[in-house]
């Protein structure tokens, strides 16, 4: 597994990829993907779920920063 933070114009950016099984060709977006998807639109970020590059499943989420 990789776990990644990084600071983007605007806000943050979490990457985790790991290589396992994957979901094959097909992403199910059941409760658990689901629910961190309703969870980011709710902070106003974005999620973005898909195979990983030689198998396993690469997971993005992108918060935006707002300064006070």
């Amino acid at each position: 597994v990789e776990v990644r933070l990084e600071h983007r114009d605007g806000g943050v950016r979490l990457r985790v990829v790991d290589d396992g099984r994957g979901f094959g060709n097909e992403i199910r977006f059941g409760s658990g993907i689901g629910g961190m998807r309703e969870r980011a639109l709710l902070i106003g970020a974005n999620l973005k779920v898909t195979p990983g590059r030689g198998g396993g499943v690469e997971v993005q989420l992108d918060v935006p920063v707002v300064r006070n």
